[in-house]
């Protein structure tokens, strides 16, 4: 049968194999229900999986299958030659080491080709990208179209490229050792004093007088220019490397396709800023106590202090010994077991300086404080959102503040606009809101009539339109949309008008909602097939908009926020970490994928990777920041994509990476960017070589 979904192959295969073991876990899952059925069924389901594993790999071997090319995403994950996915490829001992006979990988010898695509090469050296390479040992070497270069002169190149590139980074650590001696009497060239270093270098690398710290600068930025040369024409036949335009062109002129906001700069939207965000004010005890707990353990890493520069939150979850205060944890090991001694004292009375009562108590730290004001802003112009935290406490600290900030700009805009008081203007809209529903009103007609015309030249929306105009009508009904693009303050009338503004109303891209509108349609008729539009369009048609009573969203609410803060979250956003369900997780995706709820999504490293969330986002905050540079540019890299906002706005992306000065946070800011930039120079990015660069 040519549509049978399981190859000959794997039958023939599964005729060879013993299958004893993986009937023998199935016939140990528990039949009816019992005291113990849970903890029965999970042990069935442990013991078939590792069945079903060892069987998968043996029909592998078994398949005898010759293949011309495999091409396999994310290709990072192979870094690490001790992993069951990178032993799949391994192609067996050569015969020249018989100490280290190894089994071959079930995938070994299969493919006569192997292209690996990865947006993140590396993420803590280069010595990872040469692991990644190292897995294309497990091609075919004996079929006839094997590669010209053969299995042996393959290995001496990648030993050769391995080389070049730790001689490439050794002769950086040599330059960067050597200029940290460079004083300003060395700061001479041509026998005159130089006003400053940059002047100093554009003298220098042409003066033949050098001597001292000076001579030994240029000669060994020369070496360093030369390795990195040899590094890279090494690196040149084994990596093809695409980059998008860093600069669009737009009718208002040239722009980065990436803003980046480092530090302080989140506050003020300062692409320059180089300063970290001040500790002043409450913040300042609990800062200075961590800072004293940490000196009476120098050679331990304090996971407390990075759990402070975070939250306070989560300072006091990674203090309780818990091994769930991460969510995903790719900082290192977090164990806050051992006995800390003098430290302890410390960290007791910063337990106690540390009263969480409202929303405004997780707005006293300074980094959730700057997180929140930013993300407000940006929703304010009709923005969305993207904000990533590692931990867990954390992210239940951002909702809160961040819809404390939201729900009180609500009703403060809307007092303003209705001429009434903040307490009863939230409820205002809420009841302008209903007259959406009403069959008769002039607002349900006007908003009908609009989206029908919208959606008449796709007749592939044909079968959902009443689904249209129920998310339309639900979006356009909320607090968030009235107080933010309905004129208010000319008319409390839902008038044919004012639905006309709200519907040509602009958010800060430059766009209105009809085309946003315009777009999500076309993507819907063009780009899916009728079962993504059924799905896209089911789950935003299911998306909480009026409330937070839904159980999956109360489900992502703490035990200890339930009770006394549940009024302040706002369902326009959305929390998802590693408790969130699969099915709730995608459908996330798909709605913050749209013009409609969630508008802010504050996500873990669930949501870091192959994750489509571009489409009508162009802003991404890194609340936590990471030591791997690659986790980072994953994490950007979920709407930074083809056909992302800011290819459609023409408007930057804007990247925040705000950290706190003087602290644990700033320490780890420097060393991401330190490994961030060697990742572009081994990647063969373009890298000046003027003072402040070389610096």
């Amino acid at each position: 049968n040519e549509d049978d979904p399981v190859p000959k192959h794997l039958i023939d295969a599964l005729e060879r194999i013993n299958t004893d073991d993986v009937y023998e876990a199935l016939q140990s899952t528990p039949q009816r229900e019992c005291v113990t059925y849970d903890e029965r069924l999970a042990n069935a389901r442990s013991i078939v999986s590792r069945s079903i594993g060892s069987l998968w790999s043996e029909c592998l071997r078994g398949m005898r299958l010759r293949l011309p090319l495999l091409i396999l995403d994310e290709a990072h994950h192979l870094k690490n030659a001790r992993t069951r996915l990178a032993s799949l490829f391994y192609g067996g001992d050569d015969g020249t080491d018989a100490a280290s006979l190894q089994p071959k990988g079930s995938l070994g010898g299969v493919f006569e080709r192997m292209l690996f695509l990865t947006a993140t090469p590396f993420q803590l050296g280069h010595h990872e990208l040469c692991s990644v390479i190292e897995r294309f040992d497990g091609i075919d070497w004996k079929c006839g179209d094997a590669p010209r270069i053969g299995r042996s002169d393959y290995k001496q190149e990648l030993a050769v490229l391995r080389a070049k590139l730790d001689r490439a980074q050794a002769m950086a650590i040599s330059l960067s050792e050597v200029w940290g001696r460079l004083t300003p009497d060395d700061l001479k060239a041509d026998g005159n004093p130089a006003p400053d270093t940059d002047a100093w270098w554009r003298v220098a690398v042409t003066a033949t007088d050098l001597t001292g710290i000076g001579r030994q600068v240029l000669e060994t930025v020369a070496r360093t220019k030369s390795d990195f040369g040899a590094a890279e024409a090494a690196l040149k036949p084994w990596v093809i490397r695409h980059l998008r335009p860093k600069i669009l062109a737009t009718p208002r002129g040239e722009i980065h396709r990436r803003e980046t906001f480092p530090g302080a700069g989140i506050v003020d939207d300062d692409a320059s800023a180089k300063d970290g965000l001040l500790v002043e004010g409450r913040a300042l005890l609990p800062f200075l106590l961590a800072a004293r707990a940490t000196l009476c353990q120098p050679d331990d890493r304090p996971v407390f202090a990075e759990g402070l520069a975070s939250s306070y939150e989560a300072f006091l979850h990674t203090r309780e010994n818990r091994n769930d205060s991460l969510d995903v944890d790719d900082v290192g090991n977090c164990d806050e077991t051992a006995a800390l001694g003098r430290a302890d004292w410390y960290l007791e009375q910063l337990n106690e300086h540390l009263p969480f009562k409202t929303y405004e108590d997780s707005v006293a730290h300074p980094k959730i404080a700057a997180t929140a004001a930013r993300v407000v802003e940006a929703w304010k112009a009709g923005e969305k959102v993207v904000v990533f935290c590692h931990f867990v406490r954390t992210g239940y600290a951002l909702r809160r503040a961040i819809s404390g900030k939201i729900r009180a700009t609500i009703a403060e805009e809307a007092a303003q606009k209705l001429r009434t008081t903040p307490e009863k203007a939230y409820g205002d809209l809420e009841s302008m809101g209903l007259r959406f529903f009403d069959s008769d009103s002039n607002a349900r007609k006007e908003i009908a009539a609009r989206v029908d015309g919208l959606v008449s030249g796709h007749p592939e929306l044909g079968p959902h339109v009443r689904i249209v105009h129920e998310v339309v009508r639900r979006f356009l009904r909320t607090p968030s949309f009235l107080v933010r693009f309905f004129p208010l303050e000319e008319t409390q009338r839902l008038t044919a008008s004012s639905i006309a503004a709200a519907f040509e109303s602009k958010d800060s891209s430059g766009l209105s909602f009809t085309g946003l509108l315009k777009h999500f349609f076309e993507f819907l008729s063009v780009m899916c097939s009728e079962t993504e539009r059924a799905d896209i369009l089911n789950a935003v048609n299911s998306m909480q908009t009026g409330g937070i009573s839904d159980k999956e969203v109360m489900a992502t609410i703490s035990d200890d926020e339930r009770d006394d803060q549940a009024e302040t979250f706002l369902p326009n956003i959305r929390l998802v970490n590693g408790k969130t369900k699969q099915t709730t997780r995608q459908r996330l995706m798909l709605t913050f994928n749209s013009p409609f709820f969630p508008e802010i999504l504050i996500a873990s490293a669930v949501m870091a990777e192959g994750v489509d969330l571009h489409r009508y986002c162009r802003y991404v905050v890194h609340h936590d920041l990471c030591w791997n540079p690659s986790t980072l540019e994953q994490r950007t890299g979920r709407i930074d994509r083809i056909g992302a906002k800011v290819e459609t706005a023409l408007r930057s992306i804007h990247v925040y990476k705000p950290f706190l000065a003087a602290t644990q946070d700033e320490r780890q800011f420097q060393v991401v960017s330190d490994r961030e930039r060697w990742f572009n120079i081994v990647m063969g990015s373009q890298y000046q070589d003027d003072a402040g660069t070389t610096e």
